[in-house]
Parts: C-alpha cells; structure tokens; sequence
C-alpha cells in the first residue's frame, strides 16, 4: 500500500486513506469530510477506479466507494 500512496497526489492519498479507514463509504461522505468539490471528486474518484485503486458502485446518484479487493488482501 505505501508504494502505491507514494505514486499519489496529496488529494488522491487523503481519498484512499479515508476508504481505508472507513472500508465502505459513499462519495457524498468524502466529499463532505474531506471538503473536496463535487465535480473535482468525481474525477478523482474515476481517475482511482482506473488505476484500480478503488471500486465504485453505483446506486442512482449515489455511489459507493470501497477499496479494490486485491489491495484488501496485502
């Protein structure tokens, strides 16, 4: 996990520590603990999702967000 937060802006790293901490969490609760812009999380979140950091889960508008398993397992 730390190779991986060192390839990270300060943004993303915050993001994924918050994941961590939380296991499962939904992108309006990031955005509001971690005073992060909507749109900007949501690029960020999708930017994390490619680099297959994070999984996200769609509801209608709501998305949840949680670690990607082979990150879980390290």
């Amino acid at each position: 996990m730390a190779s991986i937060l060192k390839t990270l802006s300060e943004v993303d790293k915050k993001v994924v520590l918050y994941v961590v901490e939380q296991k499962q969490t939904t992108s309006s609760a990031i955005r509001h603990n971690l005073k992060i812009p909507r749109t900007s999380l949501a690029r960020l979140l999708e930017r994390l999702e490619g680099k297959k950091i994070v999984e996200l889960e769609r509801h209608g508008k709501m998305k949840k967000v949680r670690l990607a398993d082979w990150l879980k397992k390290k």
